[in-house]
């Protein structure tokens, strides 16, 4: 959540026509590095902030958590989760490296837990409560101790896909949770209806970054904001042109200084902003773009498309220059993670 500003290189995940799961090693020019095969389909990324240790979570109703040596790209460890619970997508380390903590389902009643686990072997140690439905994103505040959930709101069954069973009354929120006595310190709902949050990020003196999908049809409500303490979310403006070009979903976001790239597969473009002017900075247009690093600094971003592309991003001038093509048997996924060199 928080890349390196230096040289680095970057693994994505991605899945062929042949339905083979898969994260490559990728350099700053474009080419891979490294491919590595997995069981499911990777969804998001921890690092280990102590080590070159990376845990990829599954997508949405996936069951098994991978470790691998990021440097080596030789894996490590494999968790599979309890019974009736499935993983969400998402986890953070604790600051000293000691516990992960994953987002999960109930699967019968769709209500969020917090999944702790020890980091010898990855071990399930205990459940927290999430205090609400789908929990996707996760961070943790600079004390250490206190989880930040982006609580989605959603009810679903693996089964299901991706219908949701309850948009008339979801409730989306970011939740505050004491890691150690899994008590609920705040929440802070989201005002729109059927605006979800889907991640929910920490910066700058334990602001948090939301980003959103809208589940609705009436209207194209703004998908970013900024909540801190036990404030309200305040979304940041946007020209409607480019609202209407995010087509109501985020993929994917990362913070270089003070700019947040934001990207929107569905919008088919990638969104900048300044977050502290709290003003937006402009788009690019990407067919299907959603992951997205800075390169070095704060300017110069890449990104991956799911139709194969790889794309260096200029946020200052609004360029995208084409890295590279691996054709439609690489469908990225929508989450990237810089690993520094």
């Amino acid at each position: 959540n928080k890349p390196s500003l230096k040289e680095g290189f970057f693994i994505n995940g991605h899945h062929n026509n042949a339905g083979k799961f898969y994260i490559s090693g990728i350099n700053s020019n474009g080419s891979e590095k490294f491919r590595l095969a997995l069981p499911e389909m990777p969804h998001g990324f921890a690092p280990h902030p102590n080590n070159d240790l990376l845990v990829i979570l599954p997508g949405l109703t996936g069951t098994k958590l991978n470790v691998i040596n990021s440097k080596t790209a030789k894996k490590v460890a494999e968790t599979r989760i309890r019974k009736d619970r499935h993983f969400n997508g998402h986890a953070v380390f604790s600051p000293d490296g000691k516990w992960l903590f994953t987002t999960e389902n109930i699967i019968d009643s769709s209500e969020g837990v917090i999944g702790v686990y020890e980091t010898k072997n990855f071990s399930f140690v205990r459940e927290l409560p999430a205090y609400g439905l789908g929990p996707h994103g996760i961070d943790i505040l600079s004390d250490g101790t206190t989880l930040v959930i982006a609580s989605g709101g959603l009810r679903t069954r693996p089964d299901s896909g991706k219908y949701y069973f309850d948009l008339n009354s979801m409730r989306s929120s970011v939740n505050y949770i004491d890691a150690n006595s899994g008590k609920l310190l705040n929440r802070i709902d989201m005002p729109v209806h059927r605006l979800s949050i889907r991640q929910a990020i920490v910066f700058d003196n334990d602001k948090t970054l939301v980003v959103c999908q809208y589940k609705g049809r009436r209207e194209m409500p703004y998908l970013v904001g900024i909540q801190q303490g036990g404030g309200a979310i305040e979304m940041l403006p946007i020209d409607e042109d480019s609202l209407w070009l995010m087509n109501g979903y985020v993929g994917h976001v990362t913070i270089a200084g003070n700019i947040a790239a934001v990207s929107s597969p569905r919008g088919k473009g990638m969104g900048f902003w300044d977050l502290k002017q709290k003003t937006f900075m402009g788009s690019v247009k990407i067919n299907d773009v959603s992951g997205v690093q800075p390169i070095k600094g704060y300017n110069d971003f890449i990104a991956s498309a799911n139709t194969g592309e790889l794309y260096h991003i200029n946020a200052k001038k609004l360029t995208a220059t084409l890295l590279n093509n691996m054709g439609d048997d690489v469908k990225w996924t929508n989450h990237m993670i810089k690993i520094a060199t």
